[in-house]
């Protein structure tokens, strides 16, 4: 893909948005998907730090992947998560071009003394997307260091969702 592709993976963007052209954007992207442990997200590694760079990205990345096989099957709706589209076994991801990092979520990430709750409330009073933090929560970029850790995505908005909704009670 190429262009502005931002509104593909921006759900506050989709308000007023016919919802065959919300599956589109989510159905044309492609899921390149790696086993990694829960504790990765603090441990490290080359693709780790790639995800928080993409998810400290306040624009889309020029990045190239390379897939162990072709990637396959059908769009997935259901209540919990939202849609997604095909997806292959990540052979190889390589980014070219970073854009400007969001400086909130990206000063939040550094430090780890800040528990992950106090995050999520700092960013969304800030004005940070929730579809961003959910984003960033989900590769486990906030918390105390050695608590950090990747979680499903439907799991990250979840958690995301309560620790705002209790904030605002």
């Amino acid at each position: 893909f190429s262009g502005d592709t931002v509104v593909m993976d921006l759900p506050e963007a989709w308000i007023g948005t016919p919802v065959e052209k919300i599956v589109e954007y989510r159905y044309s992207l492609l899921r390149g998907k790696s086993l990694a442990s829960i504790e990765d997200a603090w441990k490290g590694g080359r693709l780790i730090e790639s995800l928080h760079e993409l998810a400290m990205s306040e624009r889309p990345v020029d990045a190239e992947v390379e897939f162990e096989k072709a990637p396959s099957g059908n769009i997935f709706l259901d209540d919990n998560s939202q849609p997604f589209g095909p997806g292959a076994p990540l052979k190889r991801l390589k980014l070219y071009s970073l854009p400007a990092s969001n400086r909130k979520i990206e000063r939040l990430y550094y430090d780890t003394d800040l528990l992950s709750y106090k995050a999520v409330w700092e960013l969304y009073t800030s004005g940070v997307e929730v579809s961003r933090i959910q984003r960033a929560f989900s590769v486990g970029m906030f918390g105390l260091k050695r608590n950090r850790k990747l979680v499903p995505t439907r799991w990250s908005i979840t958690a995301v969702d309560s620790i705002i909704s209790d904030q605002l009670i």
